[in-house]
Formats: structure tokens, sequence, C-alpha cells
């Protein structure tokens, strides 16, 4: 059964959108799955630099255009690279793979990076930036497209009118399965959605339209920056494995926020992004992913969103 399910969950047809989620009759049975799914091979890559700095990269070839253009953005600074690829290739799971490897260099940062970033600063002025603030635990550089971006949890006014939202905006699959994703999102308990703000389009005034309450984060996204104190005192774990390729960042930190609320920090250091440039973007298999790992981070979070 786990492997049909896997096979519906990674088929490009959209007709696997129903057969697929019509096979689960309860969140605890989407957790359970997600859970017992295999893991994807992963190798670690190590790259000796200054030790104050670890930096962790998932990447899918260690060889590949992503990881060399890494190499040289991080040049001089201890890289922990995750090789990792594959229908059961999960990003939590590679970053916490990686970051247990860097704790063994005893960094004083730990930084957790994409692969398929851009060059702006160079590494030297990553680490007089984080030489600057001190006792911070987590630290943020200044908002681009795709991280230190804000990121709205919201209770929806309505599963229908989101779903015509969402379809219009992000997946045009919302429109096609309105009436049959609104009562998906009822029985999985989703009364919160995610909405992060990429690409600066400014949505926050927009989201009072379908929104009821909405709790504002800012998610490291593609790049995050962490004091190896504060890796250690919240556990090695970072992300949580069951989310499988989304909102496992955003889980991370709307802890931070809502949860832990560390002492922050914010640095002048800038990057680029190439937004998914590493992991290819279906729109059936992310209608599917985006229902799973939102019914997980609803019932894992319900006492908290109110």
């Amino acid at each position: 059964m786990t492997n049909d399910l896997d096979e519906l969950f990674i088929s490009k047809d959209s007709n696997s959108i129903k057969s697929f989620l019509d096979s689960f009759t309860s969140v605890e049975d989407i957790i359970k799955w997600s859970r017992n799914r295999p893991r994807a091979q992963t190798n670690i890559h190590v790259i000796d630099g200054d030790p104050g700095v670890a930096v962790v990269i998932p990447t899918a070839d260690i060889k590949g255009k992503y990881a060399n253009e890494a190499r040289k953005i991080f040049d001089g600074l201890s890289i922990v690279f995750v090789e990792s690829r594959g229908q059961y290739f999960n990003f939590a799971h590679s970053v916490n793979m990686g970051i247990r490897e860097a704790l063994k260099l005893d960094p004083e940062w730990i930084v957790v990076s994409n692969d398929d970033m851009v060059m702006i600063d160079k590494s030297d002025v990553l680490v007089r930036e984080l030489e600057k603030v001190k006792g911070v635990e987590v630290v943020f550089t200044p908002q681009s497209d795709y991280h230190s971006i804000p990121v709205y949890v919201c209770k929806l006014i309505s599963h229908m009118l989101y779903s015509v939202y969402a379809g219009i905006s992000y997946n045009p699959l919302e429109l096609r399965y309105i009436f049959y994703l609104s009562n998906i999102r009822r029985r999985f308990g989703i009364r919160y959605d995610i909405i992060g703000d990429i690409g600066k389009i400014g949505i926050e005034k927009k989201l009072k339209l379908t929104c009821r309450k909405i709790y504002k984060i800012v998610n490291g996204a593609s790049f995050n920056v962490f004091s190896s104190s504060f890796v250690k005192k919240i556990g090695a774990e970072l992300l949580d494995e069951t989310y499988i390729n989304g909102h496992e960042d955003v889980d991370l930190y709307f802890r931070i926020f809502y949860q832990i609320k560390p002492k922050f920090g914010e640095i002048n250091y800038k990057i680029g992004d190439i937004i998914r440039g590493s992991l290819e973007r279906d729109l059936v298999i992310s209608l599917k992913n985006d229902i799973i790992n939102l019914s997980y981070f609803n019932y894992k979070f319900h006492t908290l969103l109110k």
C-alpha cells in the first residue's frame, strides 16, 4: 500500500490528486505514511575552512553547477555538502544530517543554505558581520526574494474563497478542483494556510480579504544563520522530517517566533537566490504536497493556532 501511495504522490497526472488524497481517512494516516516513507541515500562531503562558520548545503549533485557555485560563494568557510536525490529526497532529513556533521567541527555559527544561490558579497563579509553580533542566537540578513521573507500563517475565512484566490495567484489546479479541495481541507482540519511574500510582492493587505487571523513570522527560507549554542539547545533535529519538501522551514521559524523566542540579530551580508533552481516544481505534485504539509502543520500546532 505504501508503494502505491508513493507512486500516486509522485505522479504528474492530475487524476492522481483525488486518488492520492482519498487514500487517507485522517491526518494521523497522513503522518504515519509520511514518517514511514524511506529516506533517500545521503552522502556527506566536508570541505575544510574557517572553523568558526560551518555552512550546511543540501544538493542533488556534488559536482553540479549549483554545488560548484556554492563553493565559490562560501570560499574559505567550512562547508558540509549533503548530497541526496530521487523520489525519496527529504530536505529536512538532509539538513539534519548536515547539521549533525557540522556540529562535529565545533563552529560558532551554523549556516543552512540552499545550493542554488548567487554571490553578491564575498564570504569574508559574512565572517566580519557575524563578529559584530554577540549573544545572538538567530541571525537575519537583508530581505531578498527568497530569504528573510515575511510569511503569514492565515486562518481562512472561506475554504472556497481561498481556493479561488490560490487558483488565480499560484496554482490553476486549485480552480479545477475547487469543490473537492474545499472539502479535503475541512476533512483534514486545515484551518490555517501558509503564504510567503516571495519576490517581495507585498501581499499582507490582500490577505485580509481571505484571512480572519494572521500570524506573521520572518522566514530564513533559502539562507539561515544560527549560533551553534542555539542549535545545541533545541537539538540537531532542527527541521521536522515529517514534512515532505515544504513548510519545514515555516514550522521551524513558527516555533522560533511563537515558542522558543530567542535573541535575534541582523547583519549586512547580501546573497542572491535562484528560486527553486535545484528542486523541480510540478503543479500536480505541489498541490498534493501542500495538502499533506498543511494538514500536518495544522495538526501539530492546533493548540497554538486559535
